[in-house]
């Protein structure tokens, strides 16, 4: 996510950096591809036993960042 958020902000395109909703899709296809956590070893939506929607969460906090920072101090 660092790098992607990076370039967004770097490129003043916050659209570089996927939403969180794309990253529960992305979730949801890696376990319909029969893809397992790489803790737990089951095919759940969680990335290193981490759930996903808190990485959905945290990909949409880095775009509202990145957002808020383009659009600068009101």
């Amino acid at each position: 996510y660092g790098i992607a958020a990076c370039l967004s902000a770097m490129l003043g395109n916050p659209d570089i950096l996927h939403t969180g909703e794309i990253e529960d899709r992305m979730l949801r296809e890696c376990i319909d591809a029969e893809g397992i956590d790489g803790v737990t070893g089951l095919p759940e939506p969680k990335v290193d036993d981490i759930p996903g929607r808190i990485h959905s969460h945290l990909v949409d906090i880095l775009r509202e960042t990145i957002q808020g920072g383009l659009r600068g101090p009101k």
